[in-house]
């Protein structure tokens, strides 16, 4: 969880490098994921999604939806927005 408090409080930082945001969250995904804590690592993966918008960015959102589609989640951003704050769509990360 602090991997991901990290990420969004960077990029939350003006003046914060993109690059230097979405790869504080992607090994924040990577740290949940590994620690087991899927819920954030999929929450993370939907913000990457988000911020990447290239083909990566379309596979990690179909894969995040999918996930929180199998567990019962009926709004995935909203719950990605709880789980994982500071990557509000307003912030250009």
């Amino acid at each position: 969880m602090g991997a991901a408090l990290e990420a969004g409080a960077l990029a939350l930082t003006p003046g914060t490098a993109r690059a230097q945001a979405l790869g504080a969250l992607d090994r924040a995904v990577a740290t949940a994921e590994t620690s087991g804590f899927l819920l954030l690592a999929e929450a993370g993966r939907w913000f990457l999604a988000e911020r990447l918008r290239d083909r990566r960015g379309e596979e990690l959102r179909m894969r995040s939806h999918r996930w929180l589609a199998d567990q019962g989640v009926q709004s995935p951003a909203r719950l990605a927005h709880l789980i994982a704050p500071g990557f509000r769509g307003d912030v250009p990360v």
